[in-house]
């Protein structure tokens, strides 16, 4: 159960769709049958609440019957039960989540203040460079001598906040030479 659910995981995780089913062995001959069948209903239901709502604690109740099913052919004991189960396994993704956001937000808006402000400055840098170099076709000589009065390189140098006024500059002028309509 544990491999059918990473798998999906995984491929959820490259971008790619999870199969339909995990194509466990559930015929006559198949001493777990049952368990496979159960895991496959259970794989099939979770699809269609989708598996990134799976890392969000929204676990399908399908894999409450599967892992009752196999306590019930393991009897690891009284203190083994699904809803235990459950409650610990939501537990678990919840801190796997929590984790996995906290690292993706750490890497786009950084771990700190300097590194929040490092990635602010160059995602500015990045916008005023696209502007400068595509408003250099849309105004004319007076407007391009507000615009474009220093070489870029010079113009990187600035501050967070002269970039962010260069900017907010750029911006009124490009909107006065688009056409309406």
């Amino acid at each position: 159960m544990a491999q059918v659910i990473m798998s999906a995981l995984d491929r959820w995780f490259a971008n790619l769709q999870p199969a339909l089913t995990p194509r466990l062995p559930t015929g006559p001959d198949e001493p777990n049958q049952h368990l496979h069948k159960l895991i496959n209903d259970a794989f099939v239901h979770q699809n269609n609440i989708g598996w990134g709502h799976f890392l969000r604690g929204r676990v399908s109740l399908h894999w409450k019957l599967c892992i009752a099913e196999y306590y019930k052919i393991r009897q690891p004991g009284d203190t083994y039960n699904p809803t235990l189960w459950m409650t610990k396994t939501v537990d678990a993704i919840w801190d796997y989540f929590l984790a996995i956001w906290t690292e993706r937000n750490g890497e786009l808006h950084g771990r700190n203040y300097e590194e929040q402000r490092a990635i602010a400055l160059e995602t500015t840098r990045d916008e005023v460079t696209k502007i400068y170099e595509a408003s250099k076709r849309y105004v004319n000589d007076a407007e391009s001598a507000i615009l474009h009065t220093r070489p870029l390189e010079q113009i990187l140098t600035w501050t967070k906040a002269h970039l962010d006024a260069y900017l907010a500059t750029a911006e009124v002028i490009l909107e006065q030479n688009v056409d309406p309509g």
